[in-house]
């Protein structure tokens, strides 16, 4: 069955510059969007809009003010994308490298 996301669109929301600092935050649990929003430096509708397909499909959750990180979906991801895997295979290729 094929997910019901765009895998594509779904690694540049996951690897944006701008609101890493958010989805890692939620590592460690829930958190506000005021937090996150001023974590990224960006107002709470810009982080919205940032989040929102994430929010869409599922892998993140927000209730009220309250952003959630579903971090089973979010590594099931990981492990299943071939993009994330052949970007984890070239940084890996890279340390090797300069080390």
């Amino acid at each position: 069955m094929a997910p019901e996301y765009d895998a594509d669109r779904l690694r540049e929301c996951m690897f944006d510059p701008d609101t890493a600092p958010a989805l890692a935050e939620l590592e460690s649990g829930p958190k506000s969007a005021t937090h996150l929003a001023e974590k990224c430096g960006m107002t709470q509708d810009e982080l919205a809009g940032k989040l929102a397909y994430m929010v869409e499909c599922g892998f993140l959750s927000k209730d009220g003010d309250t952003y959630t990180a579903d971090s089973g979906k979010l590594a099931a991801f990981m492990e299943e994308d071939d993009g994330y895997s052949s970007i984890i295979d070239s940084v890996t290729v890279m340390d090797s490298y300069l080390n």
